[in-house]
């Protein structure tokens, strides 16, 4: 199993601003079942001045909510078989003023355990809920073959996490935004 996690160099002025207000609430992409969509694009923004060129060479981006994904990510995905582990909600990105339609907020849709909790280093988030949310400071995958290509980690929603079957096809694919590491440390 491998962690997704952005490229070392993603520019943070690539950094989107969800649209809190007139969006769907941002906390409905981490329960990991599908959304109901609205009749309209999911709106994101760029706040600083960017290559449009440079930026839409991306086609896994970050936000203050979820994650969004390029048309050509989009397509690749459902194209796959891992198509059935991600929903993809229609979405438009603000950049330089101009709207751009060619994007997809992505909605993980499967979870299951993937840290070895005996070898991650962590503290509860709330020391009146020891057994509650846990802050990270290193994550340990367990050594398994997980049951989905694609997932949220149990153990904290926020980290997704791939077969080394779906890291391989990112890869090979040649996926612009993000990369795959078997642990993380200094979190």
């Amino acid at each position: 199993m491998k962690m997704l996690v952005p490229v070392d160099h993603y520019p943070e002025k690539y950094w989107l601003y969800y649209d809190h207000e007139q969006n769907i609430d941002a906390l409905e992409f981490r329960q990991c079942r599908e959304v109901v969509l609205p009749n309209h694009d999911l709106l994101l923004r760029l706040k600083a001045k960017v290559s449009v060129s440079a930026f839409l060479k991306y086609d896994y981006l970050l936000s203050d909510g979820p994650s969004v994904a390029s048309r050509r990510f989009a397509e690749m995905i459902k194209a796959s078989v891992f198509s059935d582990c991600i929903q993809f909600a229609p979405a438009a990105v603000v950049i330089n003023g101009q709207v751009h339609a060619d994007f997809f907020v992505i909605n993980y849709l499967r979870s299951e355990k993937a840290f070895d909790m005996e070898k991650c280093v962590y503290a509860p988030l709330l020391k009146s809920m020891p057994d509650g949310p846990k802050k990270f400071k290193e994550i340990i995958l367990l050594d398994k073959t997980p049951v989905n290509p694609i997932f949220r980690a149990e153990e904290s929603k926020g980290h997704i996490i791939l077969s080394d079957e779906a890291a391989t096809f990112f890869a090979a694919n040649k996926v612009i935004g993000l990369d795959s590491v078997d642990s993380k440390t200094g979190l």
